[in-house]
């Protein structure tokens, strides 16, 4: 989700400030939130899947507030977060704004290490999620202002070394932590998510944003088709409900993929997989909004016809 903030900041640290781009994230969030509650219902009164108790737990009441009010219940955190930090970037701008290009690169640098960092070396810094979203909207604006003459190789090079170190990282923490000793494992339980979430996740989102940014493809239908669905495929994919259903039920991950020897294999294909169905759902959900968008508006015409 970094690459999102990022995109935010790249575009809006520069830009006018309007709420009302919020409305299309807000239909959406509200459209996938009632609807994976429906599916919920329906799946748990059929007694096809039972879920798990962290999910049912709360009781179905507790889980239709939550539907209803899915920003202020963190539904999914990175809407939560991303609707304070829309709130909060007035405020970022106005100091953006006001200090040059080489102060802009140190308050980054010192909010990355003793802001950001901080809530995963164990300080009790509250807001993590917040925090995030922060970071990554200035290393967005930074990179606005930033020429960097490396070709897009070197960034494509960067990006593959930090995925082939997360992937060593996910891969070693599911087969090899657990046979540490007590010192080991607690040892490696604390360095494994500084490194990770600290270093490696905001170097592979700069190394693939500056990678996609040096490629001059125009504007391709295509892309711009499959693109307007990932925030969609995020809602299906990261929610408790969609989480659960997608990697429990119908991929079984942790029951038949991580004891494979084929891990890396059904992985992958396991995550395209997700990708094309839930950009399919998506797909089906501009249709629905649009029709929507559309009796609206010849009823509006209607109306004014009449007067």
């Amino acid at each position: 989700m970094g690459i999102f903030f990022m995109l935010t900041g790249f575009f809006m640290s520069q830009s006018a400030w309007k709420p009302s781009r919020l409305k299309p994230l807000m239909a959406q969030t509200l459209f996938y939130s009632g609807s994976l509650f429906a599916v919920f219902l329906a799946l748990t009164a059929l007694g096809i899947y039972s879920f798990p108790y962290e999910i049912r737990g709360a009781g179905t009441f507790a889980l239709f507030v939550n539907s209803a009010i899915p920003v202020s219940a963190s539904v999914w955190w990175f809407i939560t977060a991303y609707f304070v930090l829309f709130a909060l970037i007035p405020g970022i701008n106005k100091v953006i704004s006001q200090i040059s290009y080489k102060q802009l690169v140190l308050l980054t640098l010192f909010f990355w290490v003793f802001w950001y960092a901080a809530g995963y070396i164990g300080l009790a810094f509250p807001f993590l999620e917040l925090r995030r979203a922060v970071l990554f909207y200035l290393l967005g604006a930074v990179l606005c202002k930033t020429e960097c003459k490396a070709g897009k190789g070197v960034f494509l090079v960067v990006f593959l070394l930090a995925w082939i170190f997360l992937f060593a990282e996910a891969f070693f923490s599911v087969s090899k932590v657990g046979a540490l000793d007590g010192l080991q494992a607690k040892i490696m339980g604390r360095l494994t998510p500084v490194f990770v979430s600290v270093f490696l996740v905001p170097v592979a989102c700069i190394s693939l944003f500056e990678f996609f940014r040096r490629i001059n493809m125009g504007s391709n239908k295509i892309i711009n088709a499959i693109s307007s669905t990932t925030f969609g495929i995020y809602l299906l994919h990261d929610s408790q409900v969609g989480r659960d259903l997608i990697w429990h039920k119908i991929f079984r991950a942790a029951e038949v993929q991580y004891p494979s020897p084929f891990y890396p294999l059904l992985l992958a294909a396991t995550c395209v997989a997700v990708f094309a169905g839930c950009s399919l759902i998506d797909f089906a959900r501009q249709k629905l909004f649009a029709l929507a968008a559309a009796l609206l508006e010849r009823k509006k015409r209607g109306s004014e016809a009449a007067l």
